[in-house]
């Protein structure tokens, strides 16, 4: 059952929560991590929007990922996303910064419109605002090099008022497939042209920052019938704030969508 399709996919996989630096919900953590840092009081806080290439098999393309961490000094991982058009894929994982600038990731990698393909884990450095330098490594012995740097669209403030309003999705050829009406309060509630419904809330993190927490719930949606929890964020597309990006999931399903305000 498709939701919203533009940049849509859906991802068979279990997540596993990690309960920690991310946004310290269960609900909103997306791989637990096993290695735990040192207590550091000037570890980097990589969180932000981050934009840069990957580099694997002499091949590189475009890569965009999000990472939140609430605390980076409290030995528990943050959220880890990472999205590739251009290779078709996502990854989905938790990261840890320690030892001042030190980055350690854990993340799977999934098809864009398919399943699970392996297991990577990743080294380097980063630092706050500036820019993260990685080497991952599959759990096939696949090596990839990863060089992002911040988006300072991250530095933009929010507030529920900036995302209300209604918002559509459309398709490749440009069909009106789906619209929600967002109000003031955060709450949103919408469907799409197959008869699913869904309804949910937005609120904000930090007033700073332009990452909102995002909770929706879908029914009339056959398999895809369950409450998800994620992040979203408001950028420019035609004009000024009007588009959103979105990631969220459940214990088996994982969204990334955009929408676009009328």
């Amino acid at each position: 059952m498709k939701f919203l399709v533009l940049n849509l996919f859906l991802l068979s996989m279990l997540l596993t929560a990690c309960g920690g630096g991310g946004s310290g919900s269960s609900e909103s953590s997306a791989l637990s991590s096993e290695s735990s840092a040192s207590s550091n009081l000037n570890n980097e806080n990589l969180s932000g929007l981050w934009n840069g290439t990957i580099s694997e098999g002499g091949v590189s393309g475009e890569v965009r990922g999000l990472v939140y961490d609430d605390d980076p000094n409290d030995g528990l991982p943050g959220d880890f996303f990472a999205i590739s058009q251009e290779f078709g894929f996502i990854y989905l994982g938790s990261l840890v910064t320690s030892s001042g600038d030190d980055v350690a990731a854990s993340a799977g990698r999934f098809q864009i419109g398919g399943g699970y393909a392996d297991q990577w884990t990743l080294a380097g450095v980063g630092s706050e605002r500036g820019t993260i330098q990685a080497t991952a490594t599959s759990e096939f012995g696949n090596v990839a090099s990863i060089s992002l740097s911040y988006d300072s669209d991250y530095d933009r403030s929010s507030s529920l008022s900036k995302v209300s309003g209604t918002w559509d999705n459309y398709d490749e050829f440009g069909n009106l497939i789906a619209s929600m009406v967002l109000d003031n309060n955060g709450t949103f509630s919408g469907s799409n042209v197959a008869g699913c419904s869904f309804s949910g809330t937005f609120s904000v993190i930090n007033s700073g920052k332009n990452l909102y927490q995002l909770q929706v719930q879908f029914s009339n949606c056959g398999d895809a019938n369950d409450t998800y929890a994620g992040y979203a964020t408001l950028l420019d597309g035609v004009g000024s704030n009007d588009r959103i990006e979105m990631v969220y999931f459940n214990d088996q399903l994982v969204i990334f969508d955009e929408i676009v305000k009328r």
